[in-house]
C-alpha cells in the first residue's frame, strides 16, 4: 500500500524537486514570516507554497511579487502562472498591463498560440473596455 521509501524509518527522505536555496527561502518564511524573492524564485517558491498548502507564503509572494516587468513577449506566461496558482494582486496588475494595449496584444501571435485558459484570463482583463472597443479590436484580427 506505501511505498517503500516512506516505509524505511532509517532512510533519508529526498528533496530533490527543488533547489536548496528555494528550500532555505521556504524555511526561512515559515520560521520567520518573510523570505527574499526574486525573478529566478519566484515561480518555484509559489508552486512549493501550493504544494505544501502554505496559503501565506502564497499570499505573501503574491503581495511581493519582485517583478513588474511585463512586456508583449511574457505577459501571456505570466497570464498563465497567475491563473494556475490564483494570485489575485498579480492579476491585478497584469489587468492594468494589458487593458492599455489590449488590442496589440490580441494581435500577437503568442495569443494565438496560448491555450484556452489562459486566453480566458486574458479576456476576462477587457470586460471594462467597452463592448465598442473590443468588437473594434476582434473584428481588427478576424
Amino acid at each position: 500500500m506505501f511505498s517503500e521509501k516512506w516505509t524505511s524509518k532509517d532512510e533519508p527522505i529526498e528533496l530533490n524537486q527543488y533547489s536548496y536555496e528555494n528550500y532555505k527561502e521556504l524555511l526561512t518564511f515559515i520560521y520567520s514570516g518573510t523570505c527574499e524573492l526574486n525573478d529566478n524564485n519566484i515561480i518555484s517558491i509559489v508552486d512549493m507554497a501550493e504544494m505544501y498548502e502554505i496559503i501565506d507564503l502564497k499570499e505573501y509572494c503574491d503581495d511581493n511579487f519582485p517583478s513588474q516587468n511585463f512586456d508583449n513577449t511574457n505577459v501571456f506566461n505570466w497570464i498563465e502562472f497567475a491563473n494556475k496558482y490564483s494570485l489575485t494582486k498579480l492579476n491585478e496588475d497584469l489587468e492594468e498591463f494589458v487593458k492599455p494595449q489590449f488590442c496589440e496584444l490580441l494581435e500577437s501571435d503568442q495569443f494565438f498560440l496560448s491555450n484556452k485558459f489562459v486566453i480566458e484570463g486574458f479576456v476576462k482583463y477587457a470586460g471594462d473596455l467597452g463592448q465598442a472597443e473590443n468588437e473594434q479590436c476582434f473584428n481588427k484580427r478576424v
